[in-house]
């Protein structure tokens, strides 16, 4: 029988799909290979069993209409996850981001599987952070610290 020792490192990388709380750390802009620019939207789990692990949204305004819409829409839901209401002012997308970073949102993640990259985490939608529902880890009861056990003697035991 054959063992296969090839381990898919992305997959234990990969957050569990659900509902998170999210706080929006920083973005950046990237040029791809295929000369096609986008936007990397970088989030931390805030609270819960993946607490610290990142999770990133990429999006595409500047490659088509359909692109910039989308980049849009997230941006907005990003917005009003953070309570902000009416339309969003900036003269680019940086500057509509700039005024979100530090933003501690609700999102849906799920697992998009891809044929050429493999397994990844993408955001589904994001939504009012009092609508998840954090599963609460039941702490561990502290571990019995037993104190070295003193040498007693008796009177007469001393010579």
């Amino acid at each position: 029988m054959a063992i296969n020792f090839n381990i898919d490192k992305t997959a234990a990388n990969l957050l569990d799909e659900g509902d998170y709380i999210l706080i929006f750390s920083d973005f950046e802009s990237k040029i791809y290979k295929s000369g096609t620019e986008g936007l990397v939207l970088n989030f931390e789990v805030a609270e819960g069993q993946f607490q610290g692990k990142s999770v990133s949204l990429k999006l595409w305004p500047y490659s088509s209409e359909g692109g910039a819409r989308m980049a849009q829409v997230r941006i907005a839901q990003i917005a009003k996850a953070k309570g902000l209401a009416g339309d969003l002012k900036g003269e680019s997308y940086e500057d509509l981001l700039n005024g979100l970073v530090n933003s501690v949102v609700g999102a849906k993640v799920v697992i998009k599987e891809d044929a050429q990259y493999g397994s990844s985490n993408d955001i589904a939608r994001f939504f009012d952070k009092s609508q998840v529902q954090v599963p609460k880890t039941t702490p561990k009861p502290p571990k019995a610290v037993q104190k070295p056990q003193e040498d007693t003697y008796e009177d007469d035991d001393l010579v």
